[in-house]
């Protein structure tokens, strides 16, 4: 889940359990402040094997976790 309030975003990795139930495993600062893009230019995509997910902003990758390996990183931009 992408999260922009804002002032700041934030690209979040839940678990979901029970109906209603989630919680965040892991978290990632994208952005702070005004944006230059809007809420249609932000689209989540899970790679086949759902082990990799990405938050593509106009397109370009801008952080990803990989659940396999308990890992993320932000791309620079």
């Amino acid at each position: 889940m992408f999260e922009y309030d804002g002032e700041t975003g934030y690209f979040y990795l839940y678990a979901t359990g029970a109906v209603g139930e989630a919680r965040v495993l892991d978290a990632i600062h994208i952005v702070s402040g005004e944006t230059d893009f809007a809420a249609s230019d932000v689209t989540i995509a899970w790679d086949p094997g759902e082990i990799r997910v990405g938050l593509f902003i106009c397109g370009r990758l801008r952080a990803a976790f990989d659940t396999a390996n308990r890992a993320h990183r932000r791309e620079s931009g």
